[in-house]
């Protein structure tokens, strides 16, 4: 008799859980058990929910209710085939409910076997993907956006290089040419204006170049292993009469090898070691250290300098294209650098900012991620 009862109990226990389980099922997905010939045995209530037929009716008239034309007959007779094989079928479906709106799911297929081996029914899992596939599509939307957007930006830069340029080089020659021949005869103001005009086409073509060089960022695909004391190395190099002129002084730490397109790294360096000497002290001998500090998963590397030091509420301003803190005639430039060095850094999956030092000057971080191994 005890037996007896610990049996029961044992029972009611396990049929409790399964209980659980399904009702656990019922709350996330519609699921049905059908025979081998598609005859629906069983369909729960969110089945009957999701497709707005009762119970009686899919029992009835069973899947042709809820399918569309959308997928072709060789759809369903391979679902079939692979499932009558013994195969687990699993895929995206497009069903329609009685009111005739369709909705996107993803199927589970389980085919059971009884002691003889014979396939006796199948248990079907469908869970409601509507939401995921909507987001899909607005994906694919924005994706295609943004290449008309890239391929406008690339009518740009052909126009700015070419278009824009041409009638540049012929103000900056015939004011060349006008000056050479005729400086003589003119005035203190008529020299003036001629200097003005040089000033400005000149200025107009450095801007070109920089807006070209943003437009260029990204275009450089594959990604190698570069030493960056060696792009320092040529920086410095190439930055050497600035560096005389200034008599400035750097001292570059260790620095490491790590994976990024070397072009855009070098920019990188370039614009914050050229920008640490130009915004210098009038009174201060300009003097940069560049360091580096590895962390888990990027590469660190700081620009410290002693210069004229920037303001907190600049920390984003200063990344932005064509943003100047300083009049033309103080500090030359177009106010592109920095812009160039976040998009760069970006690209590489790192972040660039700046802090005030001890020097009273600034200094500049910035992060390569890591190339994962």
């Amino acid at each position: 008799m005890k037996q007896k009862v610990e049996l029961e109990q044992s029972y009611n226990a396990v049929n409790q859980e399964l209980l659980d389980y399904r009702y656990a099922i019922d709350q996330v997905m519609s699921v049905t058990i059908a025979s081998p010939t598609q005859k629906i045995l069983y369909v729960n209530d969110m089945f009957c929910e999701t497709s707005g037929y009762s119970r009686a009716e899919i029992l009835e008239e069973g899947y042709r209710l809820v399918q569309t034309d959308h997928h072709p007959p060789e759809f369903y007779e391979g679902m079939g085939k692979t499932v009558s094989m013994g195969q687990v079928w699993r895929g995206e479906i497009l069903n329609k409910s009685k009111s005739g709106k369709t909705r996107w799911s993803h199927l589970t297929i389980i085919p059971f076997r009884n002691s003889e081996g014979e396939i006796y029914q199948h248990l079907t899992f469908e869970k409601d993907i509507s939401l995921e596939k909507k987001a899909e599509e607005l994906n694919r939307q924005y994706v295609h956006e943004l290449k008309n957007k890239n391929k406008e930006l690339q009518e740009f830069s052909y126009i700015a290089s070419h278009d824009l340029q041409e009638p540049l080089r012929t103000i900056t020659n015939y004011s060349g040419l006008f000056s050479k021949m005729y400086k003589s005869t003119l005035d203190k103001q008529g020299v003036e204006i001629l200097q003005f005009i040089e000033s400005a086409a000149t200025r107009m073509q450095t801007l070109i170049h920089d807006i070209l060089d943003y437009s260029r960022i990204g275009k450089e695909k594959e990604k190698t292993e570069i030493d960056t004391k060696s792009i320092v190395t040529q920086v410095i190099e190439d930055l050497s009469a600035l560096i005389n002129e200034t008599n400035a002084k750097i001292k570059v730490g260790n620095l490491p090898t790590v994976h990024g397109a070397e072009t855009e790294i070098r920019i990188v360096f370039q614009n914050l070691i050229n920008n640490a000497i130009k915004f210098r002290k009038i009174d201060k001998t300009p003097s940069i250290e560049i360091g580096y500090q590895e962390e888990k998963t990027n590469h660190k590397f700081s620009i410290i300098d002693n210069g004229i030091g920037i303001a907190p509420q600049y920390k984003d301003k200063i990344f932005q294209i064509f943003q100047r803190l300083h009049k033309q005639s103080e500090y030359t430039g177009t106010g592109i650098g920095l812009a160039h060095c976040k998009k760069i850094i970006e690209r590489h999956k790192g972040e660039i900012w700046f802090e005030p030092n001890d020097q009273q000057g600034t200094t500049f971080y910035f992060t390569i991620k890591k190339k994962q191994v």
